[in-house]
């Protein structure tokens, strides 16, 4: 490879970094201003992040994804001799940034949710001993781990101010999770109940753990389909990164000549636009077969209002029913309406 195309790399690399970190490190004096607009423009993308339940600063993730995208570029650009693989590889760094996020998020959740069933067990043994749910939600905010704990130490807190719906509601907002979303409406309809809810939160934890391995499964689906696109798709690269280096290797020695012009060739004007092509192509696969992927988890959430009202609704018609005019008294006739045509 010619070593001025491998100069001329590294100092565009070496410019972006400088460029960046100029940016984004902590500022100091005059170069507050400056900070501050790049953090303006982080504001879409950190609303992003929000959005996905990443637990990371938009900053941070660019930092991230800058310094992996730098690292590939520079070196797809010298393994294959192509200086122009430099910005599709910079652009895959963000790529991998974000699936490392994804699954540091998606294990996230899974030992919550793992830890939220025990908490329900913790609930049920400690009412089955005594019946009350302030007394429940008092030994879960012990005996659980974090951050099960702080959350139904906030419960307990509000439960004990009279504020439990309330935050009930604001801990589900936050958290975002179909299975939280379970035990807030469990629990919000035993605080109504007020006393005999040991069989409703005895079939509380017995369906927490059926939704947890429910999800359990279908996060360990999504991460392996998300493994298997990158390997599908960037896996070449790497094996014709490893050719490339054993040709190099031979061209050094006596046998070099069987491989002839292969090791020079991507450092040409064609050369480079032919593996130009084909990474614009694998990261159109990427991306396509990653929102494939993505399609096969689609949960939605049930809030604490549209779940209490659905209940309240559902008592309702079952008093009607026993009680009301939906069906007739004791001794009472039912009732019979004519049709428009006189009929019964």
């Amino acid at each position: 490879m010619d070593p001025i195309v491998i100069l001329l790399a590294a100092l565009a690399g070496l410019a972006i970094l400088a460029l960046w970190f100029g940016a984004v490190l902590p500022p100091g004096g005059r170069r507050a201003p400056l900070r501050a607009r790049v953090d303006r423009r982080l504001t879409p993308l950190q609303r992003r992040l929000d959005a996905a339940q990443m637990e990371v600063k938009a900053g941070d993730f660019v930092r991230r994804g800058t310094l992996l995208g730098l690292a590939l570029g520079l070196g797809l650009s010298v393994l294959v001799g192509a200086v122009s693989l430099f910005p599709v590889g910079l652009v895959a760094g963000y790529l991998f940034a974000w699936s490392a996020l994804e699954r540091a998020r998606d294990l996230r959740l899974s030992r919550y949710t793992r830890l939220l069933a025990q908490a329900c067990d913790v609930i049920r043994n400690s009412y089955s001993v005594k019946p009350s749910l302030q007394k429940a939600l008092e030994a879960a905010a012990i005996y659980c781990s974090s951050p099960v704990k702080e959350d139904f130490g906030e419960l307990l807190i509000a439960y004990m101010q009279g504020d439990f719906e309330r935050a009930v509601e604001a801990l589900a907002d936050r958290r975002r999770s179909i299975v939280f979303d379970g035990v807030a409406n469990a629990l919000l309809r035993a605080d109504r109940a007020g006393s005999g809810v040991s069989d409703m939160l005895a079939r509380l934890a017995i369906s927490t753990r059926e939704n947890v391995a429910a999800f359990e499964d279908a996060l360990i689906a999504q991460i392996n389909a998300r493994s298997n696109v990158q390997w599908g798709t960037f896996g070449p690269w790497g094996v014709f990164a490893v050719f490339r280096v054993l040709s190099l290797a031979f061209s050094t020695t006596n046998a070099g000549g069987a491989f002839g012009g292969m090791t020079t060739f991507f450092s040409t004007p064609a050369g480079n636009l032919i593996a130009l092509l084909a990474a614009l192509i694998s990261l159109w696969t990427y991306l396509y077969c990653d929102r494939l992927a993505r399609r096969g988890l689609i949960v939605r959430r049930v809030k604490t209002a549209d779940a209490l009202a659905a209940t309240a609704s559902a008592a309702q018609m079952r008093t009607e029913a026993n009680t009301g005019t939906g069906a007739p008294l004791r001794g009472q006739r039912p009732l019979v309406e004519t049709g428009a045509g006189g009929g019964r």
